[in-house]
């Protein structure tokens, strides 16, 4: 039942921000994890099945062009949410008045973006020297105004670790948007088939995610303590951009400098390695921001919940880089298509790049609940000019240049650095951090050696059954191995207690 909370006029009714008492945080928490993993992995099949069917329908070209246009849509969308998402779930005493508040900055922001957008189309069609991203930028600057009203509703869902209506309405955006997508190429829309794509799943999202939160604005106020909220979503907005252009620098050379084929290449390599990856690691993540705001005050809790996290991720994406790399050329043509196979030039780099993505994803939010903002500011500054000078040097050799490049600073830099910071800001311990990564690392390594030698001597049974015959028999091995190694058996021991909480959790209607 919704109830009157604290910073609601008299007489308005109102949801609660925080989850309902009982049923203890750990139980809570993993039953949370468990419903995003669940989504998560119906959005892997519906994206998987997105990659598949439409990179057989859609030429490099049209991913090119809207790849060019997200460059810039994916960066104008982190000032539509302006960090306050995130202050919303990490702020220890939320009232109405807040989040209030905060949703009405996020819908201006959305509004003022997607005029802003409509704008700039021309500049950023002449950047490209691409008449026909004018067009798409526009029509794409529409899911800005859903988007921006959506901010709060997905925030008060996190934060009140109701995971199941936050991964049900995603998930199926996702389906939607794919459908909406395919009648478009089918109907031989090209281009505008990928762009039709978001706008139809931002307008869904944020129709269910209303449905879900069940709060409604009242009319805009600005409270006493409205100024926490936004110096916490400046800081974030900060990280947020500078994160973005590392993550996106790559794309921008390539569109500038090699046009639009070799950025379409390149964009399905990067999605077909990011994708399998993010959807074990990016549904844990999103789940420790309300956790770890919650157990500041019990180091020995917080340790737990954060090393335990990071084994179990590193423990899950190993295997599936080392498959990945091994077998690159199937997996290219097996999800693509054969015309797509040069993107298997650069699989590998980009594979070792998303092997080590998680480890941001998950130590970052314990940077942000200690409130380190400067230290990740500068920190991302410096990784931001390493990767401009790198990829700048090896745009020269093409395509595979630009991806050696990203994945050499990732390796050299993230890291090591990462955990320095970490350690230095939580109740954990620098050689704890590598202790529950390096393991996993070095199994799968040597695996995916051994599974590229047996790759040549198969090749005989064709790309689809080589890739399951040698993927399977590589994850089998590996699950066997890890029962050999220390590390290995504190993840069976992680899975038990996992197991347990979710047999342990209070039976609940899903519904809010």
């Amino acid at each position: 039942m919704a109830r009157t909370t604290k910073g609601a006029e008299a007489g308005e009714t109102v949801v609660p921000f925080d989850p309902p008492a009982g049923g203890g945080l750990g139980a809570r928490g993993v039953r949370a994890s468990f419903h995003a993993v669940v989504f998560a992995t119906l959005r892997f099949l519906i994206q998987t099945a997105s990659l598949m069917l439409l990179a057989r329908l859609l030429e490099p070209e049209d991913y090119g062009l809207v790849g060019m246009v997200a460059t810039v849509t994916g960066f104008a969308a982190l000032f539509r949410d302006m960090g306050l998402g995130a202050a919303t779930i990490e702020k220890a005493d939320l009232r109405h008045d807040d989040v209030n508040e905060a949703f009405w900055l996020n819908a201006a922001a959305g509004c003022v973006l997607t005029a802003a957008l409509a704008a700039a189309a021309p500049l950023v069609a002449r950047f490209y020297g691409e008449p026909r991203v004018a067009g798409a930028t526009i029509l794409s600057s529409v899911a800005f105004l859903a988007s921006g009203a959506a901010v709060q509703h997905g925030a008060i869902l996190r934060r009140r670790l109701k995971f199941f209506q936050l991964g049900l309405a995603e998930t199926v955006s996702s389906a939607l948007g794919l459908v909406a997508a395919l009648a478009l190429a089918a109907g031989g829309a090209g281009y505008w088939s990928l762009v039709a794509m978001p706008l139809a799943q931002e307008v869904s999202t944020c129709t269910m995610l209303w449905a879900a939160a069940r709060w409604r604005p009242t009319r805009p106020r600005r409270p006493r303590d409205v100024r926490r909220l936004t110096r916490f979503g400046t800081g974030m907005m900060g990280i947020n951009v500078l994160s973005y252009l590392s993550s996106n620098i790559d794309r921008v050379m390539i569109g500038r400098v090699l046009g639009t084929g070799d950025l379409g290449a390149y964009g399905r390599a990067s999605a077909l390695t990011l994708l399998p990856t993010h959807q074990i690691t990016l549904p844990v993540a999103s789940v420790m921001l309300p956790i770890l705001s919650r157990l500041r005050e019990h180091p020995e809790r917080y340790r737990k919940v954060l090393l335990t996290g990071l084994r179990l991720m590193a423990a899950a994406t190993a295997p599936v880089v080392a498959v990945l790399i091994a077998c690159r050329e199937w997996a290219v043509e097996v999800v693509l298509g054969p015309r797509w196979l040069p993107a298997a030039a650069v699989l590998a780099p980009l594979a070792l790049v998303s092997a080590t993505q998680f480890v941001p994803n998950n130590l970052g939010w314990a940077l942000v609940v200690a409130g380190r903002f400067r230290g990740l500011i500068v920190w991302n500054l410096v990784h931001l000019a390493a990767l401009a000078a790198s990829m700048g040097w090896g745009i020269r050799w093409g395509l595979p240049g630009v991806a050696w490049a990203y994945a050499g600073v990732v390796t050299v830099m993230r890291l090591p650095v990462l955990f320095r910071m970490v350690a230095s800001a939580a109740p954990v311990g620098m050689g704890q951090l590598w202790s529950v990564c390096l393991p996993f690392w070095a199994v799968a390594a040597a695996l995916g050696a051994v599974a590229a030698v047996v790759k040549a001597r198969l090749t005989s049974l064709g790309p689809i059954w080589g890739l399951v015959a040698l993927s399977s028999g590589l994850v089998a091995v590996y699950v066997a191995a890890l029962s050999l190694v220390p590390a290995g058996r504190d993840v069976w021991r992680d899975l038990k207690r996992v197991v347990h909480h979710l047999r342990a959790a209070t039976p609940s209607d899903p519904m809010p």
